[in-house]
């Protein structure tokens, strides 16, 4: 049987994590791991929970069968205040899954989010020890810094545009990421500038730029129904925004990452985000320089994001967030995935952050389910024994490390 275990991992797409300004201490383990504010009676039965509970249990060396005493050997493990316990439990974690290097995306936490920290390379150097890590810049948290400055519109796009280049080659920043998934969608269509600047400073004159999207969603419950305009200027805004920042990733030549398929509730937009939506945008004869990571396989649209890894040579994608939320079902989506799609353009990425064990469970799970999808392509005469061991490695570090030239 293919056994990857051993292989160490790159975390392509994740987020920063600082255990002393964590806030999940409130929230139960089991909370954590499940998308929305639900009982706690479904968190504690979603199987992604038991099967972390499994997999603590044998790294704790404690009753497999026992919750009480799994959870109470975290917490001792894992205690609140004790940097160097905490830093101690986390080496143990990516020890264990063997996690050697992360690209952190900076733009959540951020400003936007009550949990907000930053990104601070000093701190994280101090709980990542071990590991390598670099930083990828979020378009669309330079965008909310410069509107709540409500500068006027050339001001913005200028400072915009320094901002970006700032980013790479002075921060040293490894990559751009938008969400614009988020809210607006991903039908992202390149304005005029003129319009832009229209849309910019109508929304400029009501205050509405300087409200967070998560204000937004909280003061207005029906974001979309009830504010058709305002939604559609800003949405014309930042696709011109979001198109500019794709055209500095060329001149920087550094990838871009999209945000596609399903995300936080209720802000994602579930009707826009299959990444079928950018078709117009990889069409483009502006952006075929752009290096495209579309970023979560598009879950549920892995055969949608297959077929664009496979119809257009700039575009690549990861499994971060599908994994591990898709736990037992990732084996299948793997083997979605490749029906169409280049193994030389598919990396791994976790989509963890705000607690230790969502990285580790990544990649041990990315492990099992990416053997078990290579061993049934052995089986089936696709490809021989040798050949799935370099798609492993491809996979779990080296298109990452080719993709971002690192």
């Amino acid at each position: 049987m293919i056994d990857l275990s051993e292989y160490k991992i790159l975390d392509e797409h994740c987020h920063a994590f600082l255990p002393h300004k964590e806030t999940a201490r409130n929230v139960s383990l089991a909370q954590l791991l499940h998308w929305t504010n639900a009982p706690e009676e479904e968190n504690t039965n979603l199987l992604l929970y038991r099967r972390v509970l499994r997999e603590l249990s044998r790294i704790l060396t404690c009753d497999s069968s026992d919750e009480k005493k799994i959870l109470e050997a975290r917490d001792n493990a894992y205690p609140a205040g004790n940097r160097e316990k905490q830093i101690e439990y986390v080496d143990k974690l990516f020890d264990d899954a063997r996690i050697s290097w992360l690209f952190f995306d900076t733009g959540y936490p951020s400003s936007q989010y009550p949990d907000s920290y930053d990104a601070d390379p000093r701190s994280l150097s101090e709980v990542f020890a071990k590991q390598k890590f670099n930083f990828i810049f979020r378009l669309d948290e330079l965008m909310w810094r410069l509107f709540k400055q409500n500068l006027p519109f050339d001001d913005m796009l200028d400072r915009y545009t320094r901002g970006l280049r700032k980013a790479v080659k002075q921060d040293g920043c490894i990559a751009f990421k938008s969400a614009n998934a988020y809210c607006f969608g991903l039908d992202i269509h390149d304005s005029d500038e003129q319009d832009a600047k229209k849309a910019y400073e109508e929304l400029r004159q009501k205050g509405f730029l300087t409200v967070s999207i998560g204000e937004k969603m909280s003061k207005f419950p029906y974001f979309y129904p009830r504010l058709p305009e305002p939604i559609a200027e800003e949405k014309t805004l930042r696709d011109f925004l979001t198109c500019r920042g794709i055209e500095e990733s060329i001149k920087l030549d550094v990838p871009i990452q999209v945000h596609t398929g399903v995300g936080d509730t209720p802000i994602i937009n579930p009707y826009k985000f299959n990444p079928i939506y950018l078709i117009d945008i990889l069409k483009d004869p502006k952006f075929e320089k752009a290096r495209f990571v579309l970023v979560h396989a598009g879950y549920p649209y892995v055969e949608e994001m297959g077929w664009l890894v496979n119809g257009f040579p700039n575009v690549y994608t990861d499994l971060s967030e599908m994994i591990p939320w898709m736990h037992f079902g990732i084996r299948q989506k793997i083997l979605q995935l490749m029906e169409m799609a280049p193994m030389n353009k598919v990396m791994y990425g976790s989509d963890g952050g705000k607690f230790p064990e969502s990285y580790w469970i990544a990649a041990i799970l990315v492990k099992q389910e990416l053997s078990n999808a290579l061993q049934e392509l052995i089986d089936s005469r696709y490809i021989d024994e040798d050949y799935a061991y370099k798609v492993g490695g491809w996979i779990l570090s080296e298109n990452a490390k080719r993709v971002y030239k690192v």
